[in-house]
């Protein structure tokens, strides 16, 4: 509990959880916002966030062993900002229409009435 590198990377897997359930629990309301009505497509487009986080969470203990942690923790923070900037990116130049009809899973047509 005195060690500097366990309350830096305690510190770290804090804010990464809370962005977690920060998402979990305004995704729906901003998705609303932007016209996305169908609740499967808002569900399989959050799914992709934990879905993340078990395949980093996978590349984690399977090359833990190989790499030392500071090495893992940049290169995940690393694809993340790079995750997030292509999103703002297909986003600003209007590549992502925010409607079930062109959202990136193939769930058009499949709205409950």
């Amino acid at each position: 509990m005195g060690s500097r590198i366990f309350w830096g990377y305690a510190i770290c897997m804090v804010f990464s959880m809370g962005t977690l359930y920060i998402f979990l629990s305004g995704a729906p309301l901003v998705a609303k916002s932007f016209g996305v009505e169908s609740a499967i497509a808002v569900g399989a487009l959050m799914g992709l966030v934990p879905g993340a986080f078990v395949l980093g969470s996978t590349f984690a203990g399977r090359y833990g062993k190989n790499y030392a942690p500071p090495v893992l923790m940049a290169s995940g923070r690393i694809l993340t900002l790079s995750g997030l900037s292509v999103g703002i990116l297909l986003f600003y130049f209007a590549f992502i229409m925010w409607r079930p009809s062109s959202c990136p899973v193939p769930l058009s047509g499949w709205e409950t009435a």
